[in-house]
């Protein structure tokens, strides 16, 4: 998983270009601090990436859509991957508090549930507001541990719903990896 992070970071830089250049006024460079509201809010952008990436495997799961719902929940795997390492984790953080994939056997409509949860509740850790008057620290441990929760549904619903093991996540990455290059490159 240590390769999917290392592309992944080759695909932040560029479109993080394509993102300025369109206009973007903020587009992190590096690690976001967990207690500075700008960058709590860039985090809660990045989620809602992910979550629009679980809409279209749902959509896709009901019939609709361009895309198998695995092949959504790949694009959902490049914005976990972005966030984490916008958050300065990399694999070998996130592995350490994984339990064996294949923990909780979810079917599809379950396992997308959890995983809104989970990232509705990791967002909810970070309590700066802007209609709040006080700034509030963030709890780095619960930060920390409802990220590893992310990752740990999303291992379970791709092992339980459509039988990847981490090496078939791993070349599906891969294999989408080369489409966005290939998006890049034809300006598309």
């Amino acid at each position: 998983m240590q390769r999917v992070f290392d592309k992944q970071q080759e695909l932040m830089a560029k479109f993080g270009e394509i993102e300025r250049n369109n206009g973007y006024s903020y587009v992190p460079t590096g690690r976001l601090d967990i207690d500075n509201p700008q960058d709590q809010l860039k985090i809660k952008e990045l989620v809602g990436r992910i979550y629009e990436e679980l809409a279209e495997a749902q959509n896709a799961n009901d019939g609709y859509g361009d895309e198998p719902a695995e092949v959504e929940m790949i694009d959902a795997l490049h914005f976990i991957t972005e966030l984490t390492i916008h958050l300065g984790y990399d694999w070998f953080d996130i592995e350490s508090g994984l339990v064996e994939q294949g923990y909780i056997q979810f079917n599809f409509e379950m396992g997308v549930y959890f995983l809104y949860r989970q990232l509705g509740m990791f967002t909810n850790t970070l309590k700066n507001r802007p209609w709040k008057q006080s700034m509030k620290p963030t709890n780095k441990q619960e930060f920390a541990i409802g990220l590893i929760m992310i990752w740990q549904i999303y291992f379970d619903i791709m092992g339980s719903c459509f039988e990847y093991t981490i090496d078939d996540i791993i070349e599906a990455y891969l294999a989408k990896h080369k489409v966005n290059l290939d998006r890049i490159e034809d300006g598309k």
